[in-house]
Formats: C-alpha cells, structure tokens, sequence
C-alpha cells in the first residue's frame, strides 16, 4: 500500500468517484437508451451501489490519508456526507429541467447504500476500534 500513498493523491479515488456519479445522475443521456427492456427496481440497485461505493472510497481515502483506522464517527461522516451528496443531486435533478425528475425512491436507495456499507465497515473493525 506503500507505493499508492506516493502516486495517489489524497482523496483522488472519491474526487474520481463523485465525478462519475455526478455524471450518471445529472446528464441529459449519459448512457445512451438500448432496446433492453429494463428489470424493474434495477435503478434503484444501481442508486444503492453508487452511494454505497462513494461511502466506501471516502473512508478508503481517509483510512489512506492518516494511516490510521476510522473511528465510528468518521464512518458515519463518510456516511453522512453521501446521504447529503444523494439528496443534493435529487433536488438538482428535480430543479434542471432536463427531463430528469426527483424520486424519493432513489434517495431511499441511496441512503441504504451508504448505511449499509456504513454497517459492513463498522462491524469489520468493531474489534479493532477505539470506543
């Protein structure tokens, strides 16, 4: 892990990240329309995966910045501030006009990704944490 603190910038992989997902969510197409018929639910999958990863990459970031595991509070900060960035994009989606509309579902998902991996991350190293 020594070689990525040399030729990574601090928090590079979540700026990356939250880039993407800026993109995915605010574009007008970003992903051009297939003949595929979608499976019901999927976007909401895919909502949960992409706030989830964010909170993952943002404790991976800060884990590699300080070289020091993340105490409960720091997780849920990572955790929070992805809940915040979800909800900011589904008022903006529901503010540009683009064709795009806000869902509460998609917050939904959104913020169980982030809780969910939140709780995956907090139960791995409960053992290895300072209370």
């Amino acid at each position: 892990m020594a070689w990525w603190r040399r030729k990574v910038p601090a928090w590079c992989v979540t700026t990356i990240v939250l880039g993407a997902i800026l993109w995915l969510t605010l574009a007008r197409a970003p992903i051009p329309e297939t003949e595929i018929p979608a499976i019901p639910g999927a976007d909401k999958v895919v909502h949960a995966i992409m706030f989830g990863g964010l909170t993952l990459v943002m404790c991976w970031d800060w884990y590699v910045s300080r070289r020091q595991i993340l105490k409960r509070w720091q997780v849920s900060l990572c955790a929070v501030a992805s809940i915040i960035v979800g909800g900011a994009i589904e008022i903006a989606q529901g503010a540009m006009g683009y064709g795009r509309s806000a869902d509460i579902m998609d917050f939904a998902a959104d913020t169980i990704g982030a809780l969910t991996v939140m709780y995956m991350i907090l139960r791995r190293t409960r053992h290895q944490q300072p209370v």
